[in-house]
């Protein structure tokens, strides 16, 4: 248990890096946006933010589970799911039509 709430810790710690970096970007971005809407000449000198730290891990807290995993896992109870409905609505279906047989 503590060790997934300490992934889930980091996690949220990125996150919140990766949101603090779009925040910084938007801004520059709107100020790049009102200066050409004002029709002034954008000096080259302005610089894109970069993060504060390049991490080399990615966001995702669990190591040993890849992304596609994690959403295999999440998604394959639905599709069965609806195979299943979809098998049995059918089947009964079929029993409507001939019920003599």
């Amino acid at each position: 248990p503590g060790d997934v709430n300490e992934h889930i810790a980091v996690a949220l710690d990125r996150l919140q890096q990766d949101m603090n970096f779009v925040l910084a970007r938007l801004s520059t971005l709107e100020a790049l946006s009102t200066s050409q809407a004002r029709g002034s000449i954008v000096a080259p000198a302005v610089q894109a933010v970069q993060p504060q730290q390049q991490q080399e891990s990615s966001w995702w807290p669990f190591s040993n589970l890849s992304a596609k995993a994690a959403f295999f896992i999440v998604v394959w109870p639905f599709i069965v799911n609806w195979l299943i409905k979809t098998y049995f609505k059918r089947k009964s279906k079929g029993h409507r039509r001939s019920p003599f047989m």
